[in-house]
């Protein structure tokens, strides 16, 4: 069980306990029973979760900024407020997990339906304006940058939109190039949404985050 000396444990049950507003940043949790255990205003920031089961476990307000939670089992856990900005969720079971309108970087950030407008930064501080089409696939995971599969470059200016350009090549890959008037596709998108840094056209959707992507 918890004590004060160490912050690694496996293979344990800490199930039915009560551990409200407890700080357990930069722990290690290696298959630890949390089931139906009370983690109200509890610290979790830059923690490893890992093969660990919260079912019925009561996260409300709780902070996960920076935890590795992939293959951890979320199945009917209160998140209602919880704060899950740059965690990691891949493989995660969140059935039924139950949240609020408050639980922060766990809702998708993008419409999950029709046309909007994102933004991107690409090399030599050049903005694209794009629009993300009806048809288009899109996702979000815990962070502020989005996915999608396709878009249509509306514009590329400078941050100060006193230059346009005509094109834009992206950081991540420079054979991916964005010129304006046309689409731009990804056909091997990755639809897990919780999978950040993958397949797809990121973007952001408001022009200050995208510039202050820099």
């Amino acid at each position: 069980m918890l004590t004060a000396s160490t912050k690694y444990y496996i293979n344990e049950n800490w199930s039915h306990n009560d551990f409200s507003g407890y700080d357990f940043t930069g722990y290690t949790f290696i298959n630890i029973d949390f089931n139906h255990t009370n983690l109200t205003d509890t610290i979790f920031d830059s923690s490893l979760c890992k093969d660990c089961t919260f079912n019925n476990a009561n996260f409300t307000r709780s902070s996960l900024i920076g935890a590795d939670l992939r293959g951890s089992n979320f199945d009917h856990a209160n998140l209602s407020g919880a704060n899950f900005y740059c965690s990691q969720l891949e493989n995660a079971n969140l059935t039924d997990a139950i949240t609020s309108d408050d639980t922060s970087y766990f809702h998708q950030k993008c419409p999950k339906t029709g046309p909007f407008l994102g933004f991107k930064n690409c090399y030599g501080e050049r903005i694209v304006q794009l629009l993300i089409p009806a048809d288009a696939m899109r996702s979000s995971a815990t962070n502020d940058t989005c996915r999608c599969s396709k878009a249509k470059v509306l514009s590329i200016k400078s941050p100060d939109l006193k230059i346009s350009y005509k094109e834009a090549t992206s950081y991540v890959d420079d054979a991916f190039i964005y010129r304006v008037g046309t689409y731009v596709t990804v056909s091997n998108f990755n639809t897990n949404r919780w999978v950040d840094s993958t397949t797809g056209i990121h973007f952001f959707m408001t022009r200050d985050e995208a510039i202050s992507y820099m």
